[in-house]
């Protein structure tokens, strides 16, 4: 559907509305909200390529791979400044407005976040790349990943966490922020400095009882009322969730990932709030939100459990992270390319065990403790 709705030019929609399909490809320019958003991009490669890991379909990709080609080229194409990394002034990363935006569009900056996904799509177009024999294809993105890692590295700041953005001068945005949980979830950083920046964002400065804030609420852009300034996301308590699970700290990805679960018992049961307050839990914007509910499972099922699929190989590793007061978990109707498996992890002491059941082509089924 993404595919089919694809600009000319490669760029993937921000948000594709129900009414694209009666207004006409030949008034989009109108509404150039449609392709506001410059991550759109490398999340698309990075979802075909999830897609990939799970089904194993490379025929998919394969006729895909005109679409994948076009995204990936307009992607690369905005690095205005030459620095390594996509460009702020491409489009908006998740922060849309409020005081973390300012000036994105006019006059350009990198946030964290994005230079993250950027990364990550880098190294998924490379893996892409090999499976469908375009070697040109694959020697760009591996050319682009070393300078575009060096380029994120520079992010650092001496008090133990990474900055939020990067201005055009070369300056940076010192904001603390849950973005980059982005990158740990990826882990594309380091441990020693993931773990430092996990400090900072498990503080009670980010994180509530009901979910994480975008922002410190001792940053002076901190407002509690704001969508993108201090409004709390089961989004980004998602993410920082998974941050926390793949740096091991079970505990506190447990605790976040319950957090959001909780959540499902507000409104019709499974249906998660868009955003909260951050002083006070009260609910903001759309009470039916995919990305909320998203957040509930992906924690669950890659953070906690420690599934990790390789459809391709017909492999499925589980690298399980309970925290103390979890010893069993059990998983029905999993799906690793034409198979459907149930699992049960259990936990005695420092050791896990796996029980499973495979209907379907056999799947070689790994526990790594």
């Amino acid at each position: 559907l993404l595919s089919k709705y694809q600009n000319d030019n490669g760029k993937i929609m921000h948000e594709l509305t129900t009414s694209v399909s009666l207004m006409g490809k030949e008034k989009w320019a109108e509404t150039p909200y449609y392709f506001a958003a410059a991550d759109s991009n490398p999340l698309y490669i990075i979802a075909l390529r999830r897609y990939l890991d799970t089904s194993g379909d490379a025929a998919f990709i394969k006729k895909m791979w005109p679409s994948i080609l076009k995204a990936f080229s307009w992607m690369i194409s905005a690095d205005y400044d030459g620095d390594g990394l996509i460009d702020n002034y491409a489009g908006h990363g998740w922060v849309e407005g409020g005081p973390l935006a300012e000036n994105q569009h006019s006059v350009g900056h990198t946030t964290f976040y994005l230079a993250s996904l950027y990364v990550k799509s880098l190294k998924d177009m490379s893996y892409m790349s090999k499976i469908v024999s375009d070697l040109d294809s694959y020697n760009i993105a591996i050319s682009l990943i070393g300078s575009a890692e060096e380029a994120m590295k520079l992010y650092w700041n001496d008090k133990g966490y990474y900055n939020h953005r990067k201005y055009p001068d070369g300056s940076y945005g010192t904001e603390i922020t849950v973005a980059p949980s982005v990158a740990l979830l990826f882990k594309l950083i380091d441990e020693k400095r993931a773990v430092e920046n996990l400090y900072y964002m498990n503080d009670k400065s980010l994180v509530t009882s009901w979910g994480a804030r975008f922002i410190s609420d001792i940053e002076p852009n901190y407002d509690p009322d704001l969508y993108h300034s201090g409004n709390v996301w089961p989004l980004f308590t998602g993410w920082l969730s998974l941050a926390n699970y793949k740096y091991g700290f079970p505990e506190e990805g447990y605790y976040l990932m319950i957090s959001n679960l909780k959540n499902t018992y507000d409104n019709c049961l499974g249906c998660i709030n868009e955003v909260f307050g951050g002083d006070r839990y009260t609910e903001v914007g759309s009470p039916h939100q995919g990305w909320s509910e998203t957040m509930g499972l992906w924690p669950f099922m890659e953070g906690l459990v420690g599934i990790k699929p390789d459809a391709l190989k017909n492999r499925l590793i589980i690298e399980p992270n309970f925290p103390d007061n979890v010893d069993k978990i059990k998983i029905s109707n999993l799906r690793i390319k034409n198979s459907i498996i149930n699992l049960t992890v259990s936990k005695n002491g420092d050791n896990y065990n796996i029980y499973k059941e495979i209907s379907g082509p056999p799947v070689n089924i790994r526990l790594v403790e």
